[in-house]
């Protein structure tokens, strides 16, 4: 496979849409950090060694798309990724977390019907992971928690949270002023 399947450095207002990436030797989809007020929407990532879609940048919309059998994490925002929108992806089977909020800002995790059968956390928000909002998710069967809250002020809501193996949602002693309110877990 490609080093990267499709790399956007410092692109900004693109569509990437309906396009297969598999086996990439880094990321399958990248964003950059000055990669801003992009969409990428429909499509699938399979069997990146790296995370398969990596966001760094602002204000993209992440819609639609597959993510599975990666060797690392499904999807990734990290620093400079603030008010993105990770809406109606699936994403399962990676090694890692499916979802992962690291040192990210104002970002809307909403109406994802499917993040299981992942290897660590269904979602991970790390401890500078902070004014996030989880909703309408389903998160099911991860190898260890469903929702892992490690930062400040965010918000996990109106999502069904089953059959993690350690814990439907855990909150760290870094995590404060969080909102847990109208999940199912089972």
């Amino acid at each position: 496979g490609n080093g990267m399947g499709i790399a956007l450095n410092n692109a900004s207002d693109n569509t990437v849409e309906s396009n297969r990436v598999a086996g990439s030797r880094l990321q399958g989809i990248y964003l950059g950090s000055q990669s801003t007020g992009n969409t990428v929407r429909n499509n699938g990532v399979t069997e990146s060694t790296l995370e398969g879609i990596f966001i760094s940048g602002p204000k993209n919309t992440i819609d639609g798309n597959t993510v599975s059998e990666g060797l690392d994490i499904g999807i990734r925002l990290t620093s400079g990724a603030a008010g993105n929108g990770l809406l109606r992806n699936r994403v399962t089977l990676n090694q890692k977390s499916g979802m992962e909020l690291d040192n990210a800002d104002g970002n809307r995790v909403n109406d994802n019907p499917d993040i299981s059968g992942n290897k660590e956390h269904g979602i991970s928000v790390g401890q500078f992971g902070v004014n996030n909002l989880l909703e309408r998710n389903g998160v099911t069967g991860n190898t260890k928690l469903g929702i892992w809250v490690a930062g400040a002020n965010n918000t996990v809501r109106s999502s069904r949270i089953a059959d993690n193996r350690e814990a439907g949602i855990a909150l760290a002693t870094t995590a404060q002023q969080n909102r847990l309110e109208g999940n199912l877990l089972e």
